[in-house]
């Protein structure tokens, strides 16, 4: 038992260091060891073959923090799990279960590649429907041209070219804002009138801009702006300060 009690608590303070590094108490040294412990007391407590893969990403995180200065979240590749976790709920069969997964992953996965839409790299909505009242409320009057309701679509997540696509919550990079080469806004959501695809978004306040070491920093405001999706260049991986106002974003190589 004692054993177990000193893995466990081994595994807290990973926790506890990780979550104090936007202080800027932590060192990757100090989250080196700290993993380079807990690991080795789980091996001591014989709970070796309850790891999973992903702890291998444990003995990475120290080397991820000393590079970029802080450890991103990367919550946009879970939606990876989807369709696996879609199937794996619904399957009862436990002497073959691994095969039932993946015939049915499989089988989603050959059924979207056979879909029109797969290789569709147009700018636009994916999969759209109709907007609700409040969005068409504010919308319809921000356009010179006569538009009704009717006209106006929205969706979760939009093409913004052949770079790939964003959704709703995503933080993004914008070309050419405010006099800036490039800034960071969180997605409110994505819309298009009479055809004419757009996102609403709303552009942060740029603090620091550190394209050498491939990051910048921004302060998290509500600055609602209507932009073109080929104006997106792409999704950020980032992290939230503590605070929930400031924001650090990696860059992509040439930004």
């Amino acid at each position: 038992m004692q054993n177990a009690a000193n893995a466990f608590l081994a595994c807290l303070d990973v926790a506890d260091t990780y979550f104090a590094i936007p202080f800027g108490e932590v060192t990757p040294e100090m989250l080196k060891l700290r993993v380079e412990t807990f690991a080795a007391l789980v091996f001591v407590a014989d709970w070796n073959e309850y790891t999973i893969p992903k702890f291998h990403w444990l003995v990475h995180l120290w080397k991820h923090m000393r590079r970029f200065g802080y450890l991103p979240n990367c919550f946009p590749t879970e939606r990876k799990n989807q369709t696996v976790k879609r199937s794996g709920g619904a399957v009862h069969n436990t002497r073959t279960y691994q095969h039932s997964i993946l015939t049915d992953v499989t089988a989603a996965h050959a059924a979207r590649m056979g879909s029109a839409s797969t290789f569709d790299v147009h700018v636009g909505l994916i999969e759209p429907f109709p907007a609700n009242q409040q969005m068409c409320g504010y919308l319809v009057p921000l356009f010179e041209f006569e538009c009704a309701p009717d006209d106006v679509r929205t969706a979760r997540t939009a093409r913004y070219g052949v770079r790939g696509v964003c959704a709703k919550g995503d933080v993004v990079l914008l070309k050419h804002q405010q006099g800036c080469d490039i800034v960071a806004a969180e997605v409110w959501f994505h819309f298009d009138v009479l055809g004419e695809p757009g996102s609403l978004v709303s552009v942060w306040e740029l603090l620091e801009m550190h394209k050498d070491a491939g990051w910048a920093l921004w302060r998290k405001i509500d600055n609602p702006t209507i932009v073109c999706l080929d104006d997106i260049v792409g999704v950020c991986i980032h992290s939230v300060y503590p605070s929930g106002r400031v924001v650090k974003t990696l860059l992509p190589s040439g930004a």
